[in-house]
């Protein structure tokens, strides 16, 4: 081969990255501001008037974009009318997954972060002991949750493109192999190859991730914490997970583990915690810790009852102010981030009392003289899992890893 068809090759290469890469920007812009005048994306990609064109004209032409009117046309003088580019979001669907520990929840959701649709089913394995059997169940229900939504998806009345399926899970998770490894206190399942079982069942391409990374992720992209790049979320379940989010990348440790900020001890001497360790935020605020300790049935009744009964807040709420106080601290302290978002199911229970959390946050964290941690609930709420999953697809559409069209 010779230097110039080397030398062609590599510019060939160069030039379809860009591409690429261009498109994947457009998408990523356009999702989150909705629609913009080519002008406006010409600017923000620092592109030529003719280069945008020639990208958005090959996109409308694929069915990838709309043009439509701007609002104020109708009040524009004669001549050419002012056109708005946005998505075709049809284009641009996923189904995201949420494997928590007692059921499996199922969403359609577009590229702009709006869900369409929700589905939920509990996790029932009957009294088998051998581990295969247990799997083989459990894998089962999963296919029966996404085949009901895939069915779903094709009887809609406009063709709508599934990117992807994105999946996230209670860990520990394998992220490497794409496995489920093995939860406790989760029915006996195990060593379940998620990304395998799922990919070839359905052809699709199939991302993985903790939920609590995901649910950061689906914040960052659509809810909360939009306008931040150093973001810690925490998710209040049947323990508490975090993701955390720095420079804007997830935080993943050396080996997928980190964000477990449910096992950071804030009393030495506390309970015994499942994972060794005494006094684990998690024996203080976790929703089975609280639910236990009030005898509620439901997150939703305790709620009503701490509205309702003073002595009923007071049995428990100053105790949970005090323990997640504690933890936000040291979670301010250590990652210093522009916003803490609290999320999943427990977030209705930090609902109660978001303000003073904050303002205890702030007083006591070391930084508090520069400046103020916003404390926030997520915009998704105990959706954030399900949104942050569907996400997962779309974050590898803004990197140009999946290629719509």
């Amino acid at each position: 081969m010779t230097g110039i068809q080397k030398e062609s090759r590599r510019k060939a290469k160069n030039l379809q990255y860009i591409r690429v890469s261009n498109r994947a920007e457009i998408i990523r812009y356009l999702s989150i501001q909705h629609e913009a005048t080519r002008l406006t994306l010409a600017n923000h990609l620092g592109l030529t008037k003719m280069s945008i064109s020639n990208i958005v004209g090959e996109m409308l032409s694929e069915d990838l974009l709309i043009e439509k009117a701007a609002a104020d046309s109708q009040n524009s003088p004669a001549g050419r009318k002012s056109t708005m580019i946005a998505l075709n979001t049809d284009r641009y669907m996923a189904v995201g997954i949420y494997i928590s520990r007692d059921e499996l929840q199922g969403v359609i959701a577009d590229i702009s972060g709006e869900i369409h649709r929700v589905w939920r089913q509990p996790i029932t394995i009957s009294n088998r002991r051998e581990s295969s059997q247990i799997r083989t169940e459990f894998t089962d229900s999963l296919f029966v949750l996404v085949d009901t939504i895939m069915a779903y998806t094709a009887a809609q009345p406009r063709a709508n493109r599934l990117l992807g399926i994105g999946v996230c899970s209670i860990g520990p998770l394998d992220l490497g192999q794409g496995i489920l490894l093995a939860p406790p206190n989760f029915h006996g399942i195990e060593q379940v190859e998620l990304l395998s079982l799922l990919g070839e069942r359905y052809q699709l391409p199939v991302f993985l991730d903790n939920d609590n990374n995901a649910a950061a992720w689906g914040e960052h992209l659509y809810g909360a914490g939009q306008n931040g790049q150093h973001i810690v979320y925490l998710g209040l379940t049947n323990g508490i997970g975090a993701g955390v989010i720095s420079y804007g990348r997830i935080l993943q440790g050396s080996e997928g583990f980190g964000g477990e900020l449910g096992h950071m001890s804030i009393q030495m001497d506390g309970p015994l915690c499942s994972c060794g360790q005494r006094g684990c935020l998690e024996m203080f605020a976790s929703v089975p810790v609280l639910l236990q300790k009030t005898k509620s049935g439901s997150i939703g009744a305790m709620i009503r009852k701490s509205r309702e009964s003073a002595a009923f807040r007071k049995s428990w709420l100053p105790k949970f102010v005090q323990a997640m106080t504690a933890g936000l601290v040291n979670v301010a302290n250590i990652f210093d981030p522009d916003i803490i978002l609290i999320g999943h199911e427990g977030a209705a229970l930090a609902g109660l009392v978001i303000d003073e959390l904050e303002e205890q946050t702030n007083r006591l964290a070391f930084q508090h003289r520069s400046q103020k941690i916003p404390v926030r609930l997520a915009a998704f709420g105990e959706k954030a899992p399900l949104i942050g999953a569907a996400s997962l697809i779309f974050q590898a559409v803004f990197r140009g890893e999946l290629i719509a069209g």
